[in-house]
């Protein structure tokens, strides 16, 4: 149980983390 709150910790932060680096990236392509 306790093994797979982490899990599921570490997937919504891979998400938002790659979601933020996407944000980033089509702002970045945006302004140049």
């Amino acid at each position: 149980y306790r093994y797979a709150s982490l899990i599921e910790d570490a997937h919504c932060v891979a998400y938002f983390f790659q979601l933020g680096i996407s944000m980033i990236c089509v702002s970045f392509t945006g302004f140049q």
